[in-house]
């Protein structure tokens, strides 16, 4: 071979493995683990995913829950594959001494405690107290 033989056949095979890696990605599909409703629990989920050792998912939501404020939430795989998994709010904050509308990814320490942070914070409290928004951050067991 020459050496714009050589150069030829390594675009080729170049363009070829590009081709083929790009096949694959398409093959790929999305599926839906919950679709979030601002009346009916939480609204804009923006931050991070975390998952724990068991496969459950955490995240923080803006907006909406109880509070109306945002929250934290569980995502908990299904018991069977291809099943639904189940959303449960595990705090909601209401602009009050708690908080709200957290925006921030979650931080999980070994014992599976979570920690964020809140972009309004009202309230008085100093330290961090279990399960509340405190100042500019929250821990939560």
């Amino acid at each position: 071979m020459n050496d714009t033989t050589t150069i030829r056949t390594r675009i080729l095979l170049a363009l070829t493995a590009t081709l083929l890696a790009a096949s694959a990605a398409v093959a790929q599909t999305e599926t839906i683990l919950h679709a979030f409703n601002e009346t009916t629990d939480y609204g804009y989920p923006s931050a991070p995913l975390i998952a724990d050792a068991a496969g459950n998912l955490y995240s923080t939501s803006s907006s909406g829950g109880p509070g109306g404020h945002g929250g934290v939430f569980e995502l908990s795989p299904p018991a069977v594959l291809g099943g639904a998994w189940t959303e449960s709010m595990l705090f909601s904050f209401d602009e009050g001494p708690d908080g709200g509308s957290p925006l921030a990814g979650l931080v999980m320490d070994a014992n599976g405690a979570l920690y964020g942070d809140c972009i309004w914070w009202v309230g008085k409290r100093s330290g961090i107290s279990t399960g509340t928004a405190s100042g500019a951050g929250w821990r939560m067991d």
